[in-house]
């Protein structure tokens, strides 16, 4: 997990989880806080769940440091499985739910 992921001290869980299960704590969310920044990320994640999550730094959403207000919270997360570089574009799609790796992150100060 890298900075993103973990943005604050404190204790991490992390276990992989399936989209329906992704799909299902979105649902059961009294609040979503995206830090999501690529478009084919909220897609993906639409596609499957039904649920458009905002799209940091686009669209008047100012794109910040994650600050994890609460002593305890749940982190989604929605990871590529292969590094994007510039000479892969094109070989991997970004847009295929099966290159995509969920995650469900307990996080507790």
């Amino acid at each position: 997990m890298n900075s993103a992921m973990m943005p604050e001290d404190g204790t991490y869980t992390r276990r992989r989880i399936t989209t329906q299960e992704f799909s299902d704590i979105l649902h059961q969310a009294d609040e979503i806080k995206s830090s999501v920044s690529y478009p084919d990320v909220v897609d993906v994640i639409q596609n499957f769940s039904g649920i458009r999550v905002s799209l940091a730094g686009y669209n008047g959403i100012k794109k910040e440091i994650t600050i994890l207000e609460e002593d305890n919270c749940t982190i989604l997360v929605a990871k590529l499985n292969f590094r994007l570089k510039s000479e892969l574009k094109g070989i991997f799609s970004t847009k295929d739910v099966n290159n995509y790796e969920f995650f469900l992150v307990n996080f507790k100060r």
